[in-house]
């Protein structure tokens, strides 16, 4: 099993600086698009199992440690959880505080839009090997987007539903309603969605990886 530890972001840097350390952004790649932290890896979250397997077995890969963040520390922690729970796994994950907004609040710098490049990808301390590296494009049909509107879509029903349902003398569905906009605003401040999180599990959005 694997210890999870969370660091900050000057644990984090410091150990980029040293290229001891592989950043992976788990974010959607419209997201890692607008901003950034320099040399990170990204791999949205329906893909970190698949893909975690070729970036630990990667020549060099052993003497690296693995940093995972998002935007505010909550799917990243998600993923170091369920990498901890892996089968025969014995390497420590690293889970970076506050996400890639704790990041900028400890005043280290971001990349956005076309400032990627700025930056030689060849220099980064990346460990070769990785397959199939997201781009940082936007990408229209990636998994994680068509998830987020089925989230859109399921919301937006529900909520239509429960005005009705107010508005038909029922208070309740004010209430409802009130409180499926609080959960929305809350997805939106921190990047946790447990809506998300339960669709990625449906069968029509399950992936087969191979870790």
């Amino acid at each position: 099993m694997n210890a999870i530890k969370n660091i900050t972001p000057e644990e984090a840097a410091q150990w980029m600086e040293n290229s001891e350390a592989v950043l992976i952004d788990v974010r959607t790649p419209s997201e890692h698009w607008q901003e950034r932290i320099a040399f990170a890896t990204l791999l949205p979250v329906p893909q970190v199992k698949a893909q975690i397997a070729n970036l630990v077995n990667a020549p060099g890969s052993k003497q690296k440690k693995f940093i995972f963040h998002c935007k505010s520390g909550g799917r990243s922690s998600g993923i170091c959880a369920d990498l901890a729970d892996l089968e025969g796994a014995d390497e420590v994950v690293y889970n970076l505080q506050g996400g890639i907004l704790g990041w900028k609040a400890a005043g280290f710098p971001v990349l956005a839009g076309d400032k990627a490049e700025t930056f030689d990808p060849a220099a980064a301390p990346r460990v070769s090997g990785i397959a199939d590296v997201v781009p940082v494009a936007p990408v229209a049909d990636s998994p994680e987007r068509a998830i987020f509107q089925q989230v859109n879509m399921i919301a937006g029903f529900l909520m239509l539903v429960m005005l009705i349902i107010g508005l038909l003398g029922y208070r309740i569905g004010f209430v409802l309603s009130a409180l499926a906009a609080t959960g929305l605003i809350f997805s939106g401040v921190t990047g946790v969605c447990g809506m998300a999180a339960l669709l990625r599990k449906a069968p029509w959005n399950r992936r087969t990886g191979a870790f």
